[in-house]
């Protein structure tokens, strides 16, 4: 199950446009091209499945590129590795991260950081000299072909293809490896989706009430979505106001259902649920497809001390989880209460303001005081799942050989499946 928060500031701003899907080119009569732009390649497609991209009967002086979008926070570090016969590059916006290698099936390895989280192109290039064939090749003898990526603090990880909704990673396809930048949590063959908000405005002879166009970009037929707006367009809790009151027919029928892909119209009675000046009013649309967090699960088979277990092994950022409790504040959490811009779960403080709320623990030579972020346990108790530590993680770390280690926000979950 995967969830994508998208949530877009609206007061007379321009539409936010979503990112394109996949697209794929192939040139043909070089070694290598690394100039052509897949994206207006006349021939481009929107790729289902790409692993044909490792065949074995790759056509000589041929380049096959795939170009993508994937969102990148700001502030981390992001590798790219890239391993191919017998050329290969990894391409994020302008700049090559990882330039074609020097030598042929040598491969090669680059990083990149932005100071702001948005979205990137990437474009995954790997060409054939002179030989049918083109997939036997190694990165320094110790990764197998195929592109690789990883941010501060994760491991390397292939660009996959997903077999199913949970499981995420495949690294033995028939044909090698397959892609897909499972950090943007954009699907194979989907378009990334979000909010377009078309326009905000204040009515001309109603003051009160502003009327908002938006459509969400989807592959589904419906999602879910809330609204919030901040004053002074300060994203706090201190400054949160839950719009309900909408006039001339325009709320959702079903708010957990909303057609996607269509235009739609709310006009928020803003008199009704805030008294302070239109002018300093910031609007949130905020949709949700399946789940509070993007969690990667791995299955541990049933064994004599557990049953069938599904651990988390990503971790969650601050934001994710702050969207997390916005969306659940929207959403009219009963087990949720603010006063004061305080948000609690009974006598158990999550939020304040803009930040989460931690708890300061046990102090650690050589690392300091450790903290734990109360709002990581009930999200994840919202969605089923329990905070993986003590013997449980002790028992998953053994099965798994994922060296899983919480810290702070750094919190994984696990359940037991039943059979």
């Amino acid at each position: 199950m995967r969830c994508i928060i998208m949530i877009v500031l609206a007061m007379l701003g321009p539409a936010v446009v979503a990112a394109p899907g996949f697209v794929f080119a192939k040139f043909s009569g070089s070694p290598y091209n690394g100039t052509s732009d897949v994206w207006t390649y006349s021939g481009r497609i929107t790729v289902e499945y790409p692993s044909w991209l490792y065949t074995t009967t790759t056509e000589e002086t041929t380049t096959y590129v795939y170009g993508t979008y994937m969102y990148l926070k700001g502030g981390i570090v992001y590798g790219f590795k890239a391993a191919y016969d017998d050329f290969s590059s990894v391409k994020v916006d302008n700049r090559f991260v990882v330039p074609k290698n020097s030598a042929e099936c040598k491969g090669g390895i680059g990083y990149i950081q932005y100071a702001e989280d948005g979205w990137h192109k990437v474009e995954l290039r790997a060409a054939n000299n002179t030989l049918i064939g083109g997939t036997s090749s190694y990165l320094d003898n110790s990764f197998a072909k195929g592109f690789y990526y990883h941010r501060t603090g994760s491991a390397w990880r292939p660009f996959t293809i997903r077999t199913d909704v949970e499981e995420q990673f495949v690294t033995a396809l028939p044909n090698g490896c397959a892609i897909n930048p499972n950090p943007t949590w954009v699907r194979s063959g989907d378009h990334p989706w979000g909010v377009q908000i078309l326009s905000s405005l204040i009515r001309d002879n109603d003051p009160t009430v502003m009327d908002i166009a938006y459509k969400v970009i989807s592959g589904k037929s419906t999602v879910k979505v809330r609204i919030l707006a901040f004053e002074d367009g300060e994203r706090s809790f201190a400054k949160v106001v839950r719009p309900e009151t909408f006039v001339d027919g325009t709320a959702p029928a079903n708010w957990d259902a909303v057609e996607a892909n269509v235009v739609h119209t709310l006009s928020w009675k803003v008199s009704s649920d805030w008294a302070t000046r239109l002018a300093k009013v910031k609007l949130e649309i905020l949709v949700c497809e399946d789940d509070l967090l993007p969690l990667e699960l791995r299955t541990i088979p049933a064994s004599n001390q557990y049953g069938k277990m599904k651990i988390s092994w990503n971790a969650i950022s601050e934001s994710q989880i702050f969207d997390a409790l916005l969306w659940l504040y929207a959403d009219k959490d009963p087990g949720l209460t603010l006063a004061g811009g305080v948000l609690k779960n009974g006598a158990t403080q999550l939020a304040s303001g803009e930040g989460l709320s931690s708890i300061r623990g046990a102090y650690v030579s050589g690392a300091g005081y450790q903290y734990t972020y109360p709002a990581t346990e009930y999200i994840y108790s919202k969605m089923g799942y329990q905070l993986l530590t003590g013997a449980p993680l002790n028992y998953a770390n053994s099965e798994t050989r994922l060296g899983l280690s919480p810290s702070g926000v750094r919190q994984y979950a696990y359940k037991i499946v039943q059979e």
